[in-house]
């Protein structure tokens, strides 16, 4: 039960990292934040991986693609299974273990059923965040 919970949290990480890479850097950032927030101290592999390939990808000079937000975010699950996979783990309130990794799974679960909502979220995000920036290629400029 554990092992297919775990792959859950992987494979559902993966598929909402790709449903919010609506837009250059939209992934990247999503994925530093999150890490940034959390503070999985076994994310820094992730976390290397998003900061070399974000000036790239937010100056659309290369692109992520479904291969690059797919593995971006398995990285990220496997950090997140690992963290709530030990007792006392922080990181879905006070829950450790199995109880961690259903939460998540079950958020994860939501969201990919949510799908075209979560995209249309992250759409409407990046181009407010992007005409904020004053970032070229944004929505109305």
């Amino acid at each position: 039960m554990d092992g297919v919970l775990t792959g859950v949290v992987i494979a559902g990480t993966a598929h909402l990292v790709n449903l919010v890479d609506v837009g250059p850097g939209v992934a990247v950032g999503s994925v530093l934040l999150l890490l940034g927030a959390s503070g999985l101290p076994g994310a820094v592999g992730p976390m290397a991986a998003a900061a070399v390939l974000a000036p790239a990808d937010l100056g659309e000079h290369a692109m992520l693609g479904d291969t690059g937000a797919h593995g971006l975010g398995a990285a990220l699950g496997v950090a997140l299974a690992r963290r709530c996979g030990r007792p006392g783990g922080r990181f879905v309130g006070r829950s450790s273990g199995r109880t961690g990794r259903v939460a998540l799974a079950a958020g994860l679960v939501a969201s990919a059923s949510n799908g075209e909502r979560i995209s249309s979220v992250a759409r409407r995000a990046s181009g407010v965040l992007r005409r904020a920036a004053g970032v070229a290629g944004a929505p109305g400029r």
